[in-house]
């Protein structure tokens, strides 16, 4: 396996939303590289799941999602004087699940049910769920802010 200092490319997919400092993790990757490289990187934006917020305060229920990293750590990144911005894209991406209950399943199964702060209590969590079928009663529609970042390295 290469090290970083002879890695032509690093690739993160939905990863530094859980890194305690995104900005100081991925500069350290850029000053570790050679010249001429590149560094691919995904996550999920601070503007992703406004579904689940609305209901969250329509429940009366806490939003126990993590906070999630947006635009502006591009331009934190970008104070380094060797590291160009290729591209850079936030898209929402809109996924429909049959229940409410399906939707927080899917973050579970991939390992985005963990939140950083205290949880939703279970009481909290279904009078959560109940509402929002209520309300979408047909299919859950649940928004993600997805972040496409693509960085070289001169």
């Amino acid at each position: 396996m290469a090290s970083l200092e002879t890695a032509k490319a690093v690739v993160c997919a939905f990863t530094i939303q859980w890194l305690d400092d995104p900005v100081d993790s991925i500069i350290g990757w850029l000053n570790a590289m050679p010249s001429n490289s590149y560094c691919f990187i995904t996550w999920p934006g601070e503007k992703s799941f406004p579904e689940w917020k609305r209901m969250a305060e329509a429940s009366g229920v806490p939003y126990s999602g993590n906070q999630l990293p947006g635009s502006s750590i591009v331009d934190s990144i970008l104070v380094q004087d060797d590291t160009e911005l290729v591209y850079h894209a936030a898209d929402d991406i809109q996924l429909v699940f049959d229940t409410s209950i399906d939707f927080f399943k899917s973050m579970r199964d991939i390992g985005a049910g963990l939140e950083r702060h205290d949880s939703i209590t279970n009481k909290n969590l279904l009078r959560l769920i109940r509402m929002w079928d209520l309300h979408d009663h047909e299919s859950v529609a649940v928004t993600h802010r997805i972040h496409t970042l693509v960085l070289k390295k001169h």
